[in-house]
């Protein structure tokens, strides 16, 4: 596991360098709890900042994380929990990775996004 967080830090410091997207930490935030699979959309929406010309799918995995990707070449991706707490990977990241590090506790902190 150490090795797939050492990765996906990596890859964030490459694609930081032309975005605003934050570092990934762990992050156990105080938040909201119960958030509706809309509200988790929404926000993830709000965070990715995706184009319109590009499609944002979903997918709930466990009780209470939705999955939210861009449908294209290189989307970047978002785990959102019902407490609003996030993790972002990009698409060097597979989904089984993305979800094995947010069950591992791995979050982005939605402040870094200036959410």
């Amino acid at each position: 596991m150490p090795d797939l967080f050492r990765r996906m830090k990596e890859t964030e410091k490459k694609r930081r360098k032309d975005t605003d997207i934050p570092d990934q930490k762990i992050y156990a935030p105080e938040r909201r709890t119960g958030m509706t699979l809309e509200e988790m959309f929404a926000l993830a929406q709000k965070l990715l900042k995706t184009p319109g010309e590009i499609a944002l799918k979903c997918e709930t995995v466990d009780e209470g994380t939705l999955y939210v990707y861009e449908d294209c070449m290189g989307g970047r991706s978002l785990m959102v929990g019902a407490d609003g707490a996030v993790l972002f990977a990009d698409s060097s990241i597979s989904f089984d990775e993305h979800l094995q590090a947010y069950r591992e506790g791995l979050r982005t902190p939605p402040e870094d996004y200036d959410a």
